[in-house]
């Protein structure tokens, strides 16, 4: 199995990918980190003491965190998450802004005693490999070239510490982003792709000797524009495009990220199968 996290990956997420980790049931595969976010909270209704009964307007409420999640492993899912065991690059991955970390008030990570349990131990010894062959796909792959680029451009944003005021500045800049986009488009449109041949399988389907027909690819990354935070000022030609450009280059980022994650899982496979079919005095050294 392979479990594609990022730094939005929080709270009840983190825990089912931290035991399929611990008991070595799945490779992890995404953000440096998930999101750290390993703490449970109450609400208490400040009307129901006694000492707020007289009150004549509603005290409000009292938010306090009273426990924290713990993996298999006895590890605290706080602060920390859960990392990754092949990282794949990503915005995310830089962000200042994203996660525990960077919240006030967390509490600190820390260990307990582990629980008793048997590990399966699936992914050990693949791991290695699998992040040498990634690697070598990521360093020649087209979308990781330009999401790099983009990663490069948000460390110089986060390292400055001033933003120009000047409008004709922050047309410019805005209208770069925009022409990159435009040459990254016309670079896809002439890249000779070859599209993966999917199969729909179900538990019926399963047990059926062969193959099912082809169908059509049904789970690509879908558009997140919602979140893009524009100048209400900006001409809405020039909006419309500079929003446009921010959304497709985060789409073409994440489906390359999704790919990976399923040529990893190939890879997974294949490896799987090389050691299954070794002689016993092989896999005996």
């Amino acid at each position: 199995l392979i479990l594609l996290t990022s730094r939005g990956s929080a709270s009840a997420s983190e825990i089912v990918a931290g035991a399929l980790q611990d008991y070595g049931r799945a490779l992890i595969v995404g953000d440096a980190t998930t999101f750290g976010k390993g703490t449970a909270q109450q609400i208490f209704y400040l009307s129901k003491l006694p000492a707020f009964s007289d009150a004549a307007h509603d005290p409000g409420t009292l938010k306090l965190t009273n426990s924290k999640f713990y993996r298999a492993s006895g590890a605290s899912t706080e602060l920390r998450g859960v990392a990754a065991d092949i990282t794949l690059p990503s915005l995310w991955n830089e962000s200042t802004e994203i996660g525990e970390s960077n919240l006030d008030n967390h509490l600190p990570w820390d260990v307990i005693d582990s629980s008793h349990y048997q590990k399966v131990n699936m992914v050990q010894g693949l791991t290695a490999e699998l992040a040498k062959r990634s690697s070598e796909r990521i360093a020649t792959n087209k979308e990781f070239v330009y999401l790099r680029e983009d990663i490069d451009r948000m460390r110089k944003q986060q390292a400055d510490k001033t933003v120009s005021l000047n409008e004709k500045q922050q047309l410019a800049d805005r209208a770069q982003i925009i022409s990159e986009h435009k040459q990254r488009e016309q670079e896809r449109a002439a890249r000779k792709t070859v599209e993966p041949t999917v199969y729909d399988l179900t538990v019926k389907l399963a047990g059926e000797p062969g193959l099912p027909p082809a169908t059509k690819q049904t789970n690509d990354v879908a558009a997140a524009g919602e979140d893009v935070d524009l100048d209400a000022d900006t001409p809405p030609s020039e909006r419309d495009d500079y929003s446009d450009a921010i959304v497709s280059e985060t789409e073409h980022g994440e489906a390359a990220r999704l790919q990976e994650a399923k040529d990893i899982l190939k890879d997974y496979i294949t490896l799987m199968k090389e050691q299954t079919n070794k002689p016993a005095s092989l896999l005996a050294k």
